[in-house]
């Protein structure tokens, strides 16, 4: 293909892409059917390369593809249409830099657009005018050879996506929810994935994530299967692996895999590096072949499942080569989040009881989803020795084990007795060889007020003594929730003669009779009743009555009883007891003799 007739190939396709803002419309659902992936041989790889503009206005993309024979502009290969990616390159980088990589992928029936470099990744807008570029060029190499020899009807539109390296891969992960901002690509499928190779985040502030850069009124919505595949090495002397991890966890809306691959650097992902880049960056222990290759056995199937729908994928994607719930590669440290990801079709979701967000301490809340993979393969056509898994929670509570129906429905059963009083969410996962759709919805779990014993307790305290008392011993609550008392006041009575203290947890009370000598006279005692748990405010106000358990003093001895000379035959002696002994409580002393 010559220059020129690439040229105008694309004017035409900046003639199409004015960047106009729009209000976000919902994501078409995904295009069925899904082009197998590549089983054959390697392809061969052609490569073209287009210019447009001068200076400040120029732009340019390398766009490569399957091709009859190795070598630029040799036709397209006639077995596709080909899934396709948007490749934005690092800080710098031309996009020549990236024909390893983009050839690794070309290979396996992948058709990359490589931009060049970037660097940074906070003007979204005038990144994603970019990506619009590189669409309504794939658009024109689909409808005609004029650019491409063979190209015509060999790009498969509906499914493509976004990678890139350093600053790229920021640039694209910052792009990949807003696709719907703009209005100059009608009826055009999203990006459906997003891959970064030592992601550089260096240009966005600590804390920042899309909302944050995106110009004001851009809405993020995740066109599933929302799951994204990140890649760093371990050498990286530019991004860090957990500067990476940590943006990754600013959004529940994307599910990700992230790899920390043995011995790579950052530099090797792209043809050679200048004397200050590599100053800058850490000196790799594996070769570039070895760093390509490592990074293509997961790349490739990633693509394979998110743009391919190859569920079976998943696995090599996401190094589960030996269980689907154990993650192992010899070659990297590994992360993953996949709580945002999408990666199974669900149906309409009935519940019993029906048309209800809110339900009591007696229920039980019954919740099926129909499911497929997202080709639409049903259960029963799944391979025998596949897993699926259902687990199901209440948000904050402990997972547990759902029901594989036998249409092939997930089923959870939540008992509400187990839930405490308040807002709350369901939550239903399905796995099918580990990888998962998660779905949530919210209900309020009713509240029973506390029931209060009747009569009220009396509290008995021993004279000068103390009593510890439970909480529960002066209320119930039907929701299961603990009694706790979180307040306690003398209100009448002998006040003065008694304390009451709260234990720290609030679940028992000690009260005190504080008087010294025969005070033996009661008080009354408010008591505030709490349920425990944080989701409703339960209480009850009850009044109680301290009485006093008369403890019986022993005599006390004033003073020595003399001794008594008695004459034999003679005449009687008298002691008068109170001379000497008494009793606190007043009653009347007796006495015996003995010896």
């Amino acid at each position: 293909m010559n220059e020129t007739g690439f040229r105008c190939l694309l004017m035409a396709a900046l003639l199409l892409v004015m960047p106009f803002h729009s209000v976000a419309a919902d994501h078409p659902d995904e295009a069925l059917p899904f082009v197998p992936k590549h089983e054959g041989v390697d392809f061969p790889v052609g490569w073209v390369t287009g210019h447009q503009g001068e200076g400040d206005a120029h732009t340019h993309m390398q766009v490569v593809y399957p091709a009859m024979a190795d070598g630029e502009g040799e036709n397209m290969a006639g077995n596709g249409p080909f899934t396709w990616v948007q490749f934005i390159g690092d800080d710098g980088e031309d996009m020549e830099q990236y024909m390893l990589l983009a050839s690794s992928l070309a290979k396996r029936g992948h058709i990359v657009v490589v931009h060049a470099g970037v660097s940074e990744a906070t003007d979204f807008d005038a990144i994603l005018s970019s990506i619009q570029i590189g669409y309504e060029l794939m658009v024109a190499l689909n409808e005609s050879n004029e650019g491409l020899s063979g190209s015509f009807g060999q790009v498969d539109l509906n499914h493509w996506g976004l990678g890139g390296h350093g600053h790229g891969a920021a640039a694209a992960y910052a792009v990949m929810p807003f696709w719907n901002e703009r209005d100059a690509t009608p009826n055009a499928e999203p990006p459906r994935a997003v891959f970064g190779l030592g992601t550089d985040f260096s240009s966005w502030d600590e804390g920042d994530h899309w909302l944050d850069l995106a110009p004001e009124g851009w809405t993020v919505d995740v066109a599933q299967p929302s799951t994204g595949l990140f890649i760093t090495g371990t050498l990286d002397g530019v991004a860090e692996f957990n500067d990476v991890t940590s943006v990754l966890n600013g959004t529940d809306d994307l599910g990700w895999h992230a790899m920390q691959l043995l011995g790579a650097n950052h530099y090797q992902f792209q043809a050679s590096a200048s004397f200050f880049e590599s100053l800058a960056d850490e000196d790799a222990s594996i070769t570039q072949e070895q760093q390509i290759e490592h990074t293509a056995d997961h790349l490739v199937p990633y693509l394979d499942l998110t743009l391919r729908g190859d569920h079976a994928s998943f696995r090599a994607a996401t190094n589960r080569p030996n269980d689907v719930n154990t993650l192992s590669d010899p070659n990297a440290y590994i992360e993953e989040n996949l709580a945002g990801s999408a990666l199974l079709l669900t149906g309409n979701n009935t519940f019993a009881p029906a048309n209800r967000t809110s339900f009591n301490t007696s229920e039980t809340v019954n919740w099926r989803v129909p499911w497929t993979l997202r080709d639409g393969t049903t259960h029963d056509q799944l391979p025998s020795n596949w897993s699926v898994e259902i687990v199901c929670a209440v948000v904050g509570m402990t997972p547990f084990s759902g029901t594989l129906l036998s249409n092939g429905e997930a089923e959870c059963l939540f008992v509400m007795a187990d839930v405490a009083p308040g807002p709350h969410q369901f939550h239903l996962e399905i796995r099918v060889e580990g990888a998962p759709t998660t779905l949530h919805h919210a209900f309020n779990r009713t509240d029973a007020p506390l029931s209060v014993t009747a009569p009220v307790p009396f509290i008995d305290v021993e004279q000068r003594g103390s009593l510890e008392i439970d909480a529960s011993l002066f209320a119930f609550d039907p929701d299961g929730q603990e009694v706790l008392f979180i307040e306690a006041e003398l209100t009448g009575g002998a006040i003065g003669n008694f304390s009451a203290s709260i234990s720290q947890d609030g679940y028992t009370m000690v009260v005190s009779h504080t008087a010294p000598g025969e005070y033996v006279d009661g008080a009354d005692l408010r008591l505030q009743l709490r349920a425990d748990g944080d989701g409703v405010v339960d209480e009850a106000e009850v009044e109680a009555m301290i009485r006093i358990v008369p403890v019986d003093d022993p005599v006390v001895v004033t003073q020595t009883v003399p001794m008594q000379n008695m004459v034999e035959d003679g005449g009687s002696t008298s002691v008068v007891l109170s001379d000497y002994v008494n009793d606190p409580e007043g009653e009347m002393l007796m006495a015996s003799i003995s010896g």
